[in-house]
């Protein structure tokens, strides 16, 4: 339920409301993040003491690896813009972004990733990945 003097996603956009929403819950966030590193920190300290260091390193990096390589893509393409090769039109041979997916339940049909929105204030400020082709097309088509 939306609160006295509070606005929506829809008149805000989603990255606008999140980061909102982290800044206002930074310090349980950071608590859960300092919780799950001083597990993860207890972790690699008990399997470099019964294995040694290399062979936990390597433990470590193998339980890890597509989390670390998937944040580090989703940093860069956040950082780069990365909107495809050619432009948006590129997600199309994409079998999670292509239109037919709608056929099979994907919520990402008809969309691009996150990293397509651009942060300007002339461009629509709504970054759902589902249908926001459609919604681009829309709002140029008033433009023009």
């Amino acid at each position: 339920m939306v609160q006295p003097g509070e606005r929506s996603i829809y008149e805000r956009g989603c990255l606008r409301a999140g980061e909102e929403w982290v800044e206002t819950n930074l310090v349980p966030v950071a608590g859960v993040a300092v919780g799950v590193a001083v597990l993860q920190s207890y972790d690699v300290a008990k399997i470099i003491n019964e294995r040694g260091c290399l062979q936990a390193g390597e433990e470590w990096l193998e339980r890890n690896l597509l989390v670390v390589a998937g944040t580090a893509v989703g940093i860069a393409f956040f950082q780069l813009q990365c909107c495809g090769i050619e432009g948006p039109k590129d997600w199309d041979k994409n079998n999670y972004f292509n239109c037919s997916s709608r056929d099979v339940g994907s919520r990402e049909a008809c969309g691009v990733p996150f990293s397509c929105c651009k942060r300007k204030s002339n461009i629509l400020g709504i970054c759902f990945a589902q249908n926001l082709r459609a919604d681009i097309f829309a709002q140029k088509a008033k433009w023009h």
